[in-house]
């Protein structure tokens, strides 16, 4: 039996991180509507590998003191991919062509 408090403490800061990132953009539109941003090739795959792999699949597995982080890690895994997806384009088929990925989001 486990916690995961550094866990669920590294997904808060990841989330609060990436909805910062695309707060300035959105905020960067409504002042500009002709500014086109490009994101960085391949700058968030580090961050999904590690939310996808490291904490979301392996999240039904593992042994916990208090129950209730599972569901918190696999809540906020979602919420990181869900926001992600609307802005890394590629996201959507690096998740649809992992099948083991897809179907532990369809069985939740």
């Amino acid at each position: 039996m486990e916690s995961y408090a550094l866990t669920i403490g590294m997904l808060k800061l990841i989330k609060s991180l990436i909805n910062l990132r695309f707060k300035d953009i959105n905020e960067s539109f409504v002042d500009k509507p002709d500014v086109n941003f490009v994101l960085d090739s391949g700058a968030f795959d580090p961050y999904v590998y590690y939310v996808r792999e490291t904490v979301f699949m392996k999240t039904f597995h593992r042994s916990y003191k208090d129950e209730s982080e599972k569901w918190v890690m696999a809540s906020l895994s979602i919420e990181i991919m869900s926001g992600l997806l609307d802005y890394v384009h590629h996201l959507m088929i690096q998740l649809l062509c992992d099948s083991v990925f897809l179907g532990r989001v369809i069985f939740l």
